[in-house]
């Protein structure tokens, strides 16, 4: 009797604690091929700086933590025995194509510079070929 009113318990608080979350929540990690980038911080913005250079600035920092990320999942799913001169020729190239064509999706700032941003980046191509790679 206890263990199913504990269990009861557990599932109840599970259940009311996804209803908090939806899918436009901002997020971020790794998705099947999808990477999410979160950041907030302060830039030290000019006061008559334009959107483009707002814009810049922060996709910058973005691309960043994007980087940073994936080198993280690199090394966390590159085998050890992989590692070379040529597969981090290769890798490198892949991570500064990923980073390229990643999308600023959002960002807001508040009056005194400080500013949240969500980009998303594909990572197909990585995976492929660290799969690639790591069967070799």
């Amino acid at each position: 009797m206890k263990i199913k009113l504990f269990l009861s318990l557990q599932i109840l608080v599970l259940i009311s604690c996804n209803s908090y979350k939806t899918d436009s929540e901002p997020w971020e990690g790794i998705s099947e091929n999808i990477m999410k980038i979160t950041i907030s911080e302060y830039f030290p913005f000019e006061e008559n700086a334009g959107n483009d250079y707002i814009k810049s600035q922060i996709k910058g920092k973005l691309d960043q933590r994007a980087s940073l990320i994936i080198a993280s999942y690199i090394s966390i799913n590159l085998l050890r025995n992989k590692i070379s001169h040529d597969t981090d020729v290769t890798l490198n190239n892949l991570i500064n194509e990923t980073i390229t064509k990643g999308k600023l999706l959002n960002f807001n700032c508040s009056e005194n510079n400080y500013c949240t941003a969500y980009g998303e980046y594909n990572i197909t191509e990585l995976q492929k070929n660290l799969k690639i790679i790591n069967n070799q």
